[in-house]
């Protein structure tokens, strides 16, 4: 993401918006889409001194945000190390790899393509199922065991 300045010849004014460039497979070229319209940068003289300043520090804010929540961590566990019994600090990272496969399979994708073509269900069923997927595989048994 990038703030784009666009300044109109006819009045000098400078319009901010945030934009995000990427690769248009169909037609072989980057293009960019709008992510937020900000307005004019002099709308905003009033509660920034330098508004260009102000709104390029958020895009930065908000990659950094971006770059973290797609950033790969790397689990470290000891091999004869067992974990304790009924304790509240116990974590369940399985799902992780879980969630790589469903989205290597392209699950994701093709779940929200096929909501989007004409259907009427209003919730996400991409996020259904992978929840589904998640918690039959983590925690495999008959339909009954539960009851």
């Amino acid at each position: 993401m990038y703030l784009k300045k666009s300044t109109s010849k006819k009045t000098g004014r400078t319009q901010l918006s945030i934009v995000e460039g990427y690769w248009d497979r169909e037609r072989g070229h980057t293009r960019t889409r709008t992510i937020e319209k900000i307005g004019y940068a002099d709308e905003y003289l009033d509660r920034y001194d330098d508004p260009i300043a102000h709104f390029e520090g958020v895009v930065k804010e908000r990659n950094l945000a971006a770059e973290m929540e797609s950033a790969e961590y790397i689990i470290t566990a000891k091999k004869n190390q067992q974990l304790e019994k009924n304790t509240s600090n116990r974590r369940n990272y399985g799902y992780i790899v879980i969630m790589k496969l469903f989205y290597e399979l392209g699950l994701g994708r093709f779940l929200l393509n096929r909501q989007r073509r004409g259907s009427k269900i209003e919730c996400n069923t991409s996020t259904i199922m992978k929840m589904l997927v998640i918690a039959r595989i983590l925690s495999p048994g008959s339909k009954k065991k539960g009851i």
